[in-house]
């Protein structure tokens, strides 16, 4: 009889560590996505063509041919859909939950043609994600937020 007690004490025991642990990389995850936010946020600040609307609604052919700021709206917009992205994952890749972790319309909004315009997104990209955002922009261009 004390054998069973003592495993079981030891399979509960085991089961409290792994909760913790599962609770404890959920909380760091969230840490780093709130962190790559907050690096989106500076960014934006420092280069506002970034998020300026005129300049991501002329994306790709009708912006200024500063190379410059073309290169850094390229880089933007890759860190904040691989942000996006780690919001998917940490969200279970289910999508009704992102919108609890980053604001998934507001960026995709401002930012979809960005990501039509680089192929390689389809191919950098897990098909499930592209998926998602794909369904996020037809959902926009229903709304009629988006053309």
């Amino acid at each position: 009889m004390g054998a069973i007690i003592s495993a079981a004490v030891s399979v509960l025991g085991a089961i409290v560590a792994w909760v913790r642990a599962v609770q404890a990389r959920q909380q760091q995850d969230r840490a780093t996505l709130n962190s790559l936010m907050n690096k989106s946020i500076d960014l934006a600040m420092q280069y506002p063509h970034l998020e300026r609307d005129s300049y991501c609604s002329a994306w790709p052919d009708d912006v200024p041919e500063d190379q410059d700021m073309k290169d850094r709206y390229e880089s933007y917009c890759c860190f904040l859909f691989n942000m996006i992205e780690e919001a998917w994952h940490l969200a279970g890749k289910k999508p009704h939950k992102i919108a609890s972790f980053v604001p998934i319309r507001e960026h995709v909004q401002r930012h979809y043609r960005w990501w039509e315009a680089d192929r390689q997104n389809l191919h950098g990209y897990e098909k499930a994600f592209v998926d998602y955002i794909s369904s996020v922009i037809n959902d926009l261009k229903k709304e009629g937020l988006i053309t």
